[in-house]
């Protein structure tokens, strides 16, 4: 899964990851398809991810800063 964070100027937001981006990987082949922000500012990501068993959803939690919570 990934997530990115700009500024208004439509810059990466450094405070994010260091780089604006954050990318987290949930094991098999993996697609995020939602994103929400908690009014706390975490970033909650859902999707699937396809393993050997098949297909599972998936959900990860961001903190504000972009690392995984």
């Amino acid at each position: 899964f990934a997530a990115a964070r700009l500024l208004t100027t439509g810059a990466p937001d450094p405070a994010f990851d260091g780089d604006g981006k954050a990318t987290v990987d949930v094991g098999g082949n993996d697609q995020a398809a939602a994103v929400a922000v908690r009014p706390d500012g975490r970033v909650v990501l859902g999707g699937t991810a396809t393993v050997a068993a098949g297909p599972r959803g998936v959900a990860v939690q961001l903190t504000a800063a972009g690392a995984a919570d």
